[in-house]
């Protein structure tokens, strides 16, 4: 069922950002709750990142400024990352 037009939907918890990014530190968890993206929006983000990994383009823009800020998030993250690690995401 989808919120009422002008109702906003809740900010995405800890616990559904650790859910959805599976093994990330706690620090980046934090940092993606504090944007105040709904879980929604974190998953279109990682949906985004995923895309950009396996090399194809982005066709839509980002929903929010939300999803943007998670997406840079998460591609520091990526970044980060030692050469030979793979990033694992579990999908709900």
């Amino acid at each position: 069922m989808q919120e009422p037009v002008g109702m906003p939907s809740a900010t995405a918890s800890h616990d559904e950002v650790r859910e959805l990014l599976g093994e990330v530190d706690d620090l980046t968890i934090e940092r993606v709750v504090e944007t105040g993206a709904t879980i929604d929006e974190v998953a279109e983000a990682l949906g985004q990142v995923e895309a950009e990994e396996d090399g194809e383009a982005l066709e839509a823009m980002p929903s929010s400024s939300r999803v943007v800020e998670v997406r840079a998030i998460l591609n520091e993250l990526a970044r980060e990352q030692e050469p030979d690690e793979v990033m694992v995401y579990e999908t709900r």
